[in-house]
């Protein structure tokens, strides 16, 4: 009888444990995806040596330095201090939120970067003029990778994050469909595989490059949904939106100079916080704000075309 009323306490224990360590790797996640969100936000935000705020600017350190604080986690300034603490995190176990750390010809630590998933990171380089998403996938990135570090192990800011506050829609409405929101995430996650893959007009599929609609049409496809080529007819399908309603996954629709005025040429995806994930000239596939002039002037409408 003693031996039995051990046993269930052992694995009561155990249970207990195991629910723990469940709860806390969700949250830990949960504050990873939300630091890459506000990361989104500050794409463009322009480097500055010794800066670390979206006011003054970032420099690579200083970036990831601001987006913990903002959870309420305390990591060191600098390269080497982020390299010399936190958890080490092998490539094979990197997560959102994750920190990159990439040496210098010396073999020294001299870049930071914030891990996004599927092969992308968002850093703030001199190169690229500020804040930008990255391949870690490059030749120079697999060459010069130092280390990952995890600081995200709290659930401080945990309340904050799931309090119900939806930095995505600032209308005020909600989804009422919670498999939408979980298919437009998808969607999104899908498209950023993509980041920097060159454009070509009329480009075929699995060629290396996309148009603007063959994006669109690929990365909804690759999730269950078809779309028809070109974007004229994608914006002649789903529910139209308003202004400032959009949700993520939905399709934006902007005039072009060849197209002019009145005549769709160009289709973009909402990727939430004020931003369009497409692909255009020379960045090829990328982020933009859909406030900035180009795409506020052309813009034409919005469709909604998740079920």
């Amino acid at each position: 009888m003693k031996r039995y009323v051990r046993l269930t306490l052992v694995a009561m224990l155990l249970l207990l444990f195991s629910l723990g360590m469940s709860s806390h790797e969700t949250a830990a996640q949960t504050i990873g995806e939300a630091m890459v969100d506000k990361a989104k936000g500050l794409i463009g935000v322009p480097y500055r040596y010794g800066a670390a705020s979206p006011q003054k600017g970032f420099d690579s350190s200083g970036l990831i330095y601001y987006l913990h604080k903002q959870e309420g986690i305390s990591i060191p300034r600098t390269v080497k201090g982020q390299a010399q603490s936190g958890h080490t995190v092998s490539k094979s176990q990197l997560a959102p939120g994750d920190v990159l750390i990439f040496k210098d010809s010396k073999g020294e630590a001299s870049i930071s970067a914030l891990y996004m998933g599927n092969g992308k990171a968002i850093a703030s380089l001199p190169s690229s003029n500020g804040v930008s998403i990255q391949s870690v996938e490059t030749n120079w990135a697999k060459k010069h990778f130092l280390t990952a570090k995890r600081y995200v192990g709290s659930t401080s800011s945990s309340e904050t994050i799931s309090s119900g506050k939806n930095n995505d829609n600032k209308s005020g409405s909600s989804r009422t469909n919670p498999s939408a929101s979980t298919l437009a995430d998808r969607i999104i996650k899908t498209a950023e595989k993509y980041m920097g893959t060159p454009y070509k007009y009329g480009a075929k599929a699995g060629s290396g490059y996309f148009d603007c609609s063959l994006f669109t049409q690929t990365v909804f496809a690759e999730n269950g949904i078809k779309l028809p080529r070109n974007s004229r007819q994608q914006s002649q399908l789903g529910t139209s939106v308003k202004w400032g309603e959009w949700q993520k996954g939905d399709l934006l629709f902007f005039w072009t100079q060849a197209t002019g005025k009145g005549k769709v040429g160009h289709v973009a995806i909402y990727a939430g916080n004020g931003y369009i994930i497409h692909t255009y000239g020379k960045p090829g596939v990328t982020y933009s704000k859909i406030t900035d002039r180009a795409w506020k002037e052309t813009y034409m409408g919005a469709k909604r075309v998740l079920p």
